[in-house]
């Protein structure tokens, strides 16, 4: 079941978690930028929690999952922050929300079945909050901010087009960052995003759902591979992960 979420607090939660764990986000800027005004209010509670390791907890409570008095008062502190236009920032998210959850619940049943036979996921999780954020630039971002065994928390910034395809595409890729975990897919964690990249979004995942008319992938040997698998649509016979055994011989699977 996916779960949109909108709400200012997660907003920045996502944010932040961006900013202390992709570094490339922020390893160009000045020091200086982040010592003023209401970004040094947001910094300073993305120092407390991660100086004390505080994000599991931050993000159970932001889905109403946990709640103590020191998530609490950086909650709190949270909420004092200004988004510019903030109330209709929200109410054009909350639309957004709203097509995706529609749109997904169209094709979900398809996406469960493929995910099945292709990738052999057996076990789903119950529940997959997206926090649906706000980018300013063009373009779409989306992070996997927490991973549980019943449930999993993604981010996607979402740019001017709110495409709810295209917010589905980046989801169900954090997604499966998630799902290879939790089956213990033999995908190795060195070339994990270089496979789910050729999978979605844009990728022939992406096209087999018919979520882009458009494919967006890299050129290498396992990118081959899976290129033969889909436009030979050898899914209509065998997973993904049995053929990728039979071709490369262990070479590229765990």
């Amino acid at each position: 079941m996916l779960k949109p979420l909108v709400s200012k607090k997660a907003h920045l939660i996502a944010i932040l978690y961006d900013l202390y764990h992709v570094p490339s986000l922020a390893q160009h800027d000045h020091l200086y930028v982040y010592n003023m005004g209401e970004l040094s209010k947001l910094l300073f509670v993305g120092y407390v929690i991660e100086r004390y390791g505080l994000w599991n907890k931050i993000l159970r409570a932001i889905i109403n999952r946990y709640s103590d008095a020191e998530t609490e008062k950086y909650l709190e502190i949270l909420d004092t922050i200004d988004i510019y236009n903030w109330d209709l920032v929200e109410a054009d998210l909350n639309l957004t929300a709203e097509k995706v959850l529609k749109r997904y619940g169209d094709i979900m049943d398809e996406v469960v079945s493929r995910l099945r036979g292709i990738l052999e996921i057996e076990k789903f999780y119950d529940e997959v909050y997206v926090i649906i954020g706000f980018n300013p630039l063009k373009g779409l971002y989306g992070s996997l901010l927490l991973d549980e065994d019943k449930y999993l928390v993604i981010s996607v910034m979402a740019g001017v087009e709110n495409d709810p395809d295209r917010i589905i595409d980046l989801a169900i890729h954090e997604i499966l960052h998630g799902l290879i975990r939790l089956n213990k897919l033999p995908i190795r964690e060195d070339i994990e995003e270089e496979f789910i990249d050729t999978l979605c979004p844009e990728g022939y995942l992406s096209k087999l759902l018919g979520l882009s008319d458009k494919l967006n992938v890299g050129e290498g040997y396992i990118q081959s591979m899976i290129k033969t698998y889909f436009n030979e649509k050898l899914y209509e016979k065998t997973s993904l992960i049995k053929y990728l055994r039979g071709k490369i011989r262990n070479v590229y699977l765990a």
